[in-house]
């Protein structure tokens, strides 16, 4: 799962990340908040707004956590968390947030908005969704089963005559 770690500039409105990522079926980018809380960050895909996954479909942000269209949700107050994504994820005033990415090749931006300091850093995960594989439908099965038991009809018929 590719994922990295991108260090803000000092000014908000500035950008701060921008990398190109290649997922066939598309996937999640969760962006957060890391070391002191007050950050937020604005995603853009493609050059375009991110668009916010609806719920929590990668299981990463925490439930109240939610993206606000393109930008992570609002930050809380207090020390935040430290490097470790997983637990800047779990810490409830972390800015963070879950975009959703469309299957091709997707340029991802983001760039600081709000700060509590002289600049964020941001870490992000991206998860690619798994490749979906049809599964037939019982109308499909029945009639492949009926095909069969008519040709082992067919061939006791044969025999026997």
């Amino acid at each position: 799962m590719p994922s990295g770690t991108a260090n803000a500039l000092a000014a908000p409105g500035s950008g701060n990340l921008s990398a190109v990522i290649t997922l066939p079926n598309g996937g999640f980018l969760t962006a957060t908040d890391v070391q002191r809380s007050g950050d937020r960050f604005m995603m853009d895909v493609n050059g375009s707004g991110a668009t916010a996954a609806v719920g929590n479909p990668t299981g990463l942000t925490p439930g109240g956590q939610q993206a606000v269209g393109s930008t992570t949700s609002v930050p809380g107050t207090g020390l935040g968390c430290t490097d470790d994504i997983s637990l800047c994820l779990s810490t409830p005033e972390t800015s963070s947030g879950t975009f959703v990415l469309p299957p091709g090749t997707d340029t991802i931006s983001g760039t600081l908005v709000a700060t509590a300091g002289p600049g964020g850093v941001m870490d992000f995960i991206v998860e690619p969704k798994p490749a979906t594989t049809t599964v037939p439908e019982p109308a499909t099965w029945l009639l492949l089963s009926s095909a069969l038991l008519g040709f082992g009809v067919a061939r006791r018929r044969n025999r026997h005559a």
